[in-house]
């Protein structure tokens, strides 16, 4: 059992007894060297695309290249080993060095130096030499001067001769205890950072870890095992191994290679007094080929899987093989991304640059919502009705092999994940009309006013078909009916069946939320009194009350006072200012509502504007409001004013005095016309007195008087609120007027006049800039992916 290396097993140090001949040797670095100058020559264009992928969809968090990033634990030799991969010095020092992620990009080149840049900061040229220092200033430029560490990625490009084209991500040394200057949750914030880095499944996880210590410790090996659990994109670099004095270092290197499931490579960095004496790094390369063949363990490894060398081609290798698998669907993503941006711009419209574009842009929008307000009072408006589903079902059943002794069984289904259905048997029912139950319950997350449920139940050779009506009171729980105790033996079935319907949203238009009103208020007109009410003993009573109050009044021997009826009927017109009121208010709230949604929302990016406009909104419905107030009050003080012309009156008069003085009392009942009069408390005329015939006639005056000027109040109220809070606003154009010079006024008000109303939030530009240099960048992207046709 050998660990995984390159995609093969390692086999265990004894298939090493005869290492590789100095000829073959020679041969495999020879090839080695062939292969690193055709992916310079060839893979370097898809390398250099990958880079400027990852800086310019650095934003989209979920669009991702191949990475190479470098973890692990502090001291456990990184920096060396990222040093001796570039062949230039990092910061080096007590404590932690790395402080953010240092994007190191190698490069061949003749003309050796270094270029290093960050994010809103100019490029700055090196010389080689002069990297750590200008790494450790710029490092404090982006983390400060204290010892913590900041997720601000520093990019350092090296050009050096015979350089293996790399690009790889130095991340912080994981650290567990907080030094002095640095927060206390430095480990959280250095896995957080860890975790970011290594998640995407296009990274490959460099674990550079000590062999002096056990790899199972590896806070970033831990990581790796959980992100990568087949190890299929990890590579374990061992380090120190000329500090490791006891035998047994090719076991533990090739366990950590079973254990982990990952190619593992030994590499030996400078010594510390090496870094002293600033050995060169070729020289160190040089001690390093010396070391693995003069070791008794360790040169039985692989040639290519001991070194720097080694671990440098093979990082280059996967680095391509890895780009060429990945780079299609990362191409993919950006293209999809690109087209989503461009959409998101495009629904936010054009941004004026002139006065005459913010004008422009304004009239659109208000034209627009003036539009969508008078298609839905108009009725014109489109909306999608709701859309009933076939149906889900089920069947559930339970067999009852007797019907006497205990047997109290449930069963119970889920129907489209929205609705449960049940059905239980309780032969021991207390209650034998109990005894079988059939209900449902919704799940938590559906609308059960969204659904109607149908059942059939079947037992004792009857069907019961039945709708189960939703009961607030079941608060989530089963709801449904009861059915009597089977008499025979046999299965009870039940199918349940229901019917879903896909609601799109409200449908109620502005013309029938206003209609509404207006039924609602007819019906609390009508329902204030029935035409019952006028012909009971009690309305009577209040009549002769009256009659009788005023009796003895200037006038003719025994006749009625004519303020009679007037006092009744002013009586009965108490509740009307009230429910006036109501209607005018109700009518109000629905063209205000209607208004914010349809013409308001048009400028809601636009704050400034936003404000102006619903501001003269509001104050021309509200000055509306009242208008309409003050008009329907002058109907309720004209109905004051006992008159009418309307033969309605004296129809209804004649044909209640025809109904009830004139007819015999045995054809009364039924009477089409006036049902109404079927229990009244009325006497015949027939043996009355003249004053009692009298109250009669006032009774049917009062109600056929009513009657009259209940229908033209409500007619010429409903009237009066219409006109005043829809027509004139909206059909006549004062809501456009009112708007239109709001806007002007505001305008002159501000300094930058039209275009600062139709300025963005700071919040919106902000995210309208951000988006747009997103879009920028992936189309930069875009660019780069067409010329090497991906």
């Amino acid at each position: 059992g050998g660990s995984a290396v390159c995609g093969q097993p390692l086999p265990r140090v004894c298939a090493f007894a005869h290492p590789l001949s100095p000829t073959q040797r020679h041969q495999h670095l020879h090839s080695t060297m062939a292969f690193s100058d055709l992916a310079k020559q060839h893979i370097r264009p898809l390398l250099q695309l990958n880079d400027q992928l990852r800086k310019l969809a650095a934003a989209e968090r979920d669009i991702n290249v191949t990475s190479i990033v470098a973890v692990g634990d502090q001291s456990h030799g990184k920096t060396s080993v990222i040093e001796a991969l570039s062949g230039v010095d990092l910061p080096r020092g007590e404590g932690i060095q790395t402080r953010v992620p240092l994007v190191l990009m190698l490069r061949d080149g003749q003309d050796e130096h270094a270029v290093i840049k960050a994010d809103g900061h100019a490029e700055e040229r090196l010389a080689l030499d002069d990297i750590a220092a200008a790494v450790q200033r710029w490092t404090g430029t982006l983390a400060g001067d204290s010892k913590d560490v900041v997720d601000k990625p520093l990019e350092l490009t090296v050009y050096r001769h015979d350089q293996d084209d790399l690009t790889l991500i130095d991340l912080p040394g994981m650290t567990r205890v907080a030094l002095e200057g640095q927060h206390q949750d430095i480990e959280q914030t250095i896995t957080r950072m860890y975790k970011r880095y290594m998640e995407p499944t296009e990274t490959v996880l460099l674990n550079v870890v000590s062999c002096m210590v056990d790899f199972t410790t590896s806070k970033s090996l831990q990581m790796s095992r959980e992100l990568d659990p087949k190890g299929s994109r990890t590579l374990l670099c061992v380090t120190k191994v000329d500090q490791h004095g006891d035998p047994g270092l090719l076991d533990k290197v090739l366990k950590a290679g079973d254990d982990f499931h990952c190619p593992v490579f030994c590499v030996r960095n400078r010594s510390q007094p090496e870094n002293d004496q600033r050995v060169p790094l070729a020289e160190a390369r040089d001690k390093e080929r010396a070391f693995f063949d003069r070791h008794p363990e360790l040169r039985d490894l692989p040639d290519d899987h001991r070194g720097v060398a080694a671990l440098s081609t093979r990082l280059v290798g996967l680095q391509t093989e890895r780009i060429k698998a990945t780079l299609p669907g990362a191409a993919t993503k950006i293209r999809q991304r690109a087209a989503e941006l461009e959409e998101q711009l495009a629904s936010l419209g054009p941004q004026p640059s002139t006065e005459g574009e913010a004008r422009a842009l304004l009239l659109q929008r208000l034209q627009e919502g003036l539009r969508a307000l008078e298609d839905e009072l108009g009725g014109r408006a489109h909306h999608e009705p709701p859309k009933v589903g076939l149906g889900s079902r089920v069947q559930l059943q339970l067999t009852l092999d007797s019907i006497e002794g205990e047997y109290d069984k449930t069963v119970s289904k889920t129907i489209s994940g929205d609705v449960s259905a049940m059905l239980r048997v309780n032969l021991n029912a207390k209650n034998k009309d109990e005894a079988v139950f059939v209900g449902a319950c919704p799940a938590a997350s559906s609308q059960v006013a969204d659904y109607s449920i149908y059942y059939c139940l079947k037992y004792d050779g009857n069907e019961h078909d039945n709708e189960l009506t939703y009961d607030k009171r079941a608060g989530g729980q089963f709801w449904g009916n009861n059915y009597r105790k089977p008499t025979l033996v046999g299965t009870v079935i039940v199918t349940v069946v229901v019917q879903h319907v896909d609601y799109k949203g409200p449908s109620t238009m502005l013309c029938s939320a206003l209609d509404h009103q207006d039924r609602d208020f007819n019906d609390k007109v009508h329902g204030l009194y029935s035409n019952k009410f006028f012909f009971s003993k009690g309305f009577r009573l209040r009549v002769r009350e009256e009659v009788t109050s005023r009796r003895g009044a200037v006038g003719m021997p025994d006749a009625l006072v004519p303020e009679v009826p007037l006092d009744v009927l002013r009586d009965l017109r108490r509740p009307l200012p009230q429910l006036l009121s109501h209607l005018v208010n109700e009518n109000w709230v629905q063209v205000l509502s209607a208004c914010d949604g349809l013409l308001v929302k048009r400028f809601r990016e636009l704050p400034a504007m936003e404000q102006v406009v619903q501001r003269a909104t509001r104050d021309l419905i509200k000055g509306q409001k009242d208008l309409a107030s003050q008009r329907v009050q002058e109907l309720l003080d004209w109905e004051a004013t006992v008159l009418t012309r309307n033969h309605y009156f004296m129809d209804t008069v004649q044909g209640l005095r025809k109904e009830l003085l004139q007819t015999k009392v045995a054809s009364l009942t039924g009477s089409s016309q006036f049902s109404f009069l079927d229990s009244a408390d009325v006497t015949r005329l027939r043996g009355l007195s003249n004053e009692d015939q009298r109250l009669v006639d006032i009774q049917i005056e009062i109600f056929a008087y009513w009657k009259t000027m209940k229908k033209r109040l409500i007619d010429y109220a409903i009237l009066a609120t219409r006109t005043y809070l829809a027509r004139q606003p909206i059909t006549d154009g004062k809501l456009r007027e009112a708007v239109l010079a709001a806007v002007e006024k505001a305008a002159e008000a501000e300094q930058g006049g039209m275009l600062a109303l139709v300025a963005p939030a700071a919040e919106q530009k902000r995210k309208l800039e951000q988006t747009r240099r997103r879009l920028a960048d992936l189309k930069k992207a875009e660019e780069l992916l067409a010329e090497l046709h991906v």
